[in-house]
């Protein structure tokens, strides 16, 4: 068993790297609909340079990705290899993905250098939601909810996901769990607080190679993360708080 414990804080004024944020690569909530995807990492895909599967990413070929979720990092701390935790976003949930290749070193550590990717929530500011569900081979299910509510200077979404199959090998089950929530308070128009909240349990069996199969062989691993974001009339301020466990 392998639990990490991760706790950070990020300062900085709206001004810093002013300049490379016209470097950026942005997508928009209205693109993200249009592409009527399931998961963060089909985004991403269709974007030139940029390869993501389930649990990675790369930038240019390198694998040296910080993404982050409203400030905080969903890289796996218990991860040797750059692994990311992209099921414990929900696509329906993202106002905007800005990528920066290659710059990401000098702000957010070593482990930035070959890119980083920004992932926001955005501003709760009316009430909307939606429920997702798909069916299909190998006892494969898939169930996604949200819901969003905004009125005046406070907004509160929650969102939930279940996610199954019964793969097609002897132990290649997977089961997946997502739980997240979000509060936000407009205190006047220079300084405004948000909390948000997710968990993600997955659970499968490692099937092993065809020729070397393992069918007793099970992977469990949960991750909680908390943040806490402060905007002060352009200086923002994100403490996180991330929680990994694999056994």
């Amino acid at each position: 068993m392998l639990a990490t414990v991760f706790l950070g804080m990020l300062l900085y004024a709206d001004s810093v790297f002013a300049q490379e944020k016209t470097d950026a690569i942005v997508i928009t909530r209205e693109e993200i609909k249009k592409m009527n995807v399931r998961k963060i990492s089909d985004v991403l895909n269709q974007v030139p340079g940029v390869k993501a599967g389930n649990t990675f990413v790369s930038i240019r070929g390198s694998y040296k990705v910080k993404v982050l979720l409203d400030g905080r990092p969903i890289n796996d701390p218990t991860s040797s290899h750059g692994s990311v935790k992209f099921d414990l976003v929900s696509p329906e949930n993202v106002e905007k993905i800005e990528i920066y290749r290659g710059k990401g070193a000098l702000k957010y550590g070593d482990d930035a250098s070959g890119g980083v990717i920004l992932i926001s929530s955005g501003i709760i500011e009316d009430f909307h939601g939606n429920i997702k569900s798909y069916w299909g081979n190998y006892n494969t299910s898939y169930y996604s909810a949200n819901c969003h509510a905004g009125k005046g200077d406070f907004g509160i979404g929650a969102s939930a996901g279940y996610e199954h199959t019964g793969g097609y090998q002897v132990n290649g089950d997977q089961k997946k769990r997502r739980t997240g929530g979000k509060f936000e308070y407009t205190i006047d128009n220079g300084l405004s607080l948000a909390f948000s909240a997710d968990y993600l349990k997955d659970e499968r069996g490692l099937s092993g190679r065809p020729e070397y199969p393992t069918p007793y062989s099970r992977k469990e691993s949960e991750m909680v993360s908390y943040a806490l974001i402060a905007k002060v009339k352009g200086i923002d301020s994100e403490t996180f708080y991330n929680e990994a466990e694999t056994k």
